[in-house]
């Protein structure tokens, strides 16, 4: 029998709760990692590790960061979250173009990025 890590138990029981939380089974959830139930098992259960390209596949799949499978549930600032926000809509934004500005001039005009200060013309050609 494997020896369990105290990390691995940890980021395992993090990922069954993302992935309940997603609503798949470990049968859907190992199909869409390209791994098999059992390895799915034993990750979760902490008895093995994960490989970086895994935990990268892992968080794509369920839709959350490393630093929640890391570290757990990690509180952002509001200028953090924000910032984040203006990142997916700068990737959007061929698609979404003339409303990302629009909202973006309205966050800075409201100065809601606090320690931030980006100039959206600069960033991208209008």
């Amino acid at each position: 029998m494997q020896q369990k890590k105290e990390l691995n138990i940890q980021m395992g029981s993090r990922i069954r709760k993302a992935r309940l939380q997603a609503g798949l089974t470990q049968e859907a959830f190992a199909e869409l990692l390209h791994l098999g139930p059992k390895h799915i098992s034993a990750m979760e259960r902490g008895t093995v590790g994960l490989s970086m390209e895994t935990l990268q596949n892992i968080c794509q799949v369920l839709h959350v960061s490393a630093d929640t499978l890391l570290f757990g549930d990690i509180e952002k600032s509001p200028a953090d979250a924000l910032s984040d926000l203006g990142g997916f809509l700068l990737k959007n934004l061929p698609r979404w173009k003339k409303s990302s500005i629009k909202y973006w001039k309205f966050l800075q005009k409201n100065k809601c990025f606090g320690r931030y200060s980006w100039n959206i013309e600069s960033m991208i050609s209008v």
